[in-house]
């Protein structure tokens, strides 16, 4: 960045190198635990470039979507979370949409975008949504592409289902999630810890009974959860740990992401 920027005539001259360096900013920035303030300023920086710099049509309005992606992750670690990532969630479905009626082709953005769309409607509490994205993302094609984060995702899906209720389609969607973990993901112990505990809480609300126990069950899958990773990479799993605290405390997703990523943490 300082670089081009202390050489102008670099970033007309390659425009395109210019955004990846942006991307990458925004995409360091978006990763953090914390909102990082520095994001609102390098984001104008991107879309001032894209308006000004000559793009085709299609690579503009990818690399619009790419930035949005970003924004959507970042203001989820913003205190007021809740109101800035509903705004810019519904301008990345508006994007989104434009992109498609378009008809570019966006087979490397598909997986991103519902999988960001899932997230933020998780974090904002709002489960309609959330199931809308999944099954969305459920009918993508996706093959072997980041089968990390589909194995992820199927998990994140459990969750609004779980805040309807629907235990008799939980049984399903939970022996599907363990079959799958031990056939190709054995080495990912906190989707297997994930699983059996909400295998268990399912059982307990299905039968409606010891229904006292669900806390105990809700601590122990945060605490054995939190000794598998590093502070540092709390943020690949803050959304589980966000509505796994808001089992056990109560509240909105929104309050007890934004509590996890505060310096004074615990488990």
């Amino acid at each position: 960045m300082a670089l081009f920027e202390s050489n102008p005539h670099f970033i007309g001259y390659n425009p395109k190198q210019y955004l990846i360096a942006l991307a990458n900013i925004l995409d360091c920035c978006a990763s953090r635990l914390e909102y990082n303030h520095f994001f609102d300023g390098y984001f104008e920086k991107t879309l001032h470039v894209l308006v000004h710099q000559k793009f085709d049509a299609e690579f503009r309005a990818k690399e619009h979507l790419w930035a949005y992606l970003n924004r959507v992750k970042a203001y989820g670690w913003r205190q007021d979370n809740a109101q800035a990532l509903a705004e810019v969630r519904q301008e990345l479905v508006q994007l989104y949409r434009a992109v498609q009626e378009q008809k570019y082709a966006t087979t490397d953005l598909d997986v991103y975008v519902q999988d960001s769309l899932l997230r933020s409607a998780l974090i904002l509490g709002d489960f309609s949504a959330a199931l809308v994205a999944y099954n969305d993302f459920l009918e993508l094609n996706l093959g072997n592409y980041r089968e990390d984060l589909q194995m992820e995702t199927r998990l994140l899906g459990l969750i609004p289902h779980y805040e309807f209720g629907n235990w008799q389609l939980l049984d399903s969607l939970l022996r599907s999630a363990h079959r799958l973990l031990e056939r190709k993901y054995q080495h990912f112990q906190l989707g297997r810890l994930f699983v059996q505990a909400v295998k268990t809480c399912v059982g307990l609300q299905k039968n409606q009974s010891e229904l006292e126990r669900l806390p105990l069950i809700w601590r122990q899958l945060k605490k054995d959860a939190l000794s598998l990773t590093t502070k540092r990479r709390l943020a690949d799993y803050i959304l589980f740990t966000g509505w796994i605290d808001r089992q056990i405390k109560g509240g909105s997703v929104a309050e007890r992401v934004y509590e996890v990523t505060q310096t004074g943490y615990r488990v």
